[in-house]
């Protein structure tokens, strides 16, 4: 579950900063952040025993980096893809 949700972030990560005209690691990293936290949110209404702990703080973090990272290979790619224009 883990790697479908990091790739997942990556993915709207890259999705997001290609759309954005700077600073797309920001952009992904915020994609990533409010991934997680809907993600978080709709387990905590699934689920009656959910608790914030470590693991959810890792998730956090996790997702703020990766979508980062998504971001970088957004930006990246979207000034390829002007370029070829």
């Amino acid at each position: 579950m883990v790697v479908t949700t990091i790739f997942s972030i990556v993915v709207a990560g890259a999705r997001v900063a290609r759309r954005a005209r700077n600073k797309g690691w920001l952009n992904g990293a915020i994609s990533g952040l409010v991934y997680v936290v809907i993600l978080y949110f709709i387990s905590a209404l699934a689920y009656p025993g959910f608790v914030f702990d470590r693991s959810v703080l890792y998730m956090l973090i996790l997702g703020v980096l990766t979508g980062a990272f998504g971001g970088v290979i957004g930006i990246n790619l979207k000034s390829k893809y002007h370029k070829k224009k």
